[in-house]
């Protein structure tokens, strides 16, 4: 994941190639939603086995929500043609 999204994720934030690309764009973004689903649902799954203590479960649930709940105003927010907030939710992504 962390290859895919560094190797690929930059040249998402050049509007010139975006909009040439738009079809790619969306590929890559569907990909991504798939790439962060998964892997809140397994920082949330790793808080539930943390050694670490409670703050070290509270810091993995909270990783995994707030992605989840930034992909997915990202996700609505596009949907919804707003792209300056699709921008900022993807960027805290």
């Amino acid at each position: 994941m962390e290859d895919f999204r560094y190797l690929i994720g930059w040249i998402q934030f050049v509007p010139k190639w975006r909009n040439k690309n738009l079809s790619f764009h969306r590929k890559v973004g569907e990909l991504y939603i798939i790439f962060v689903f998964l892997s809140s649902l397994a920082g949330i799954g790793i808080a539930t086995q943390a050694t670490g203590g409670i703050n070290t479960a509270i810091e993995f649930a909270s990783l995994g929500i707030v992605w989840f709940l930034a992909i997915f105003l990202a996700f609505t927010s596009i949907k919804k043609r707003n792209l300056v907030m699709h921008q900022k939710m993807m960027i805290y992504s």
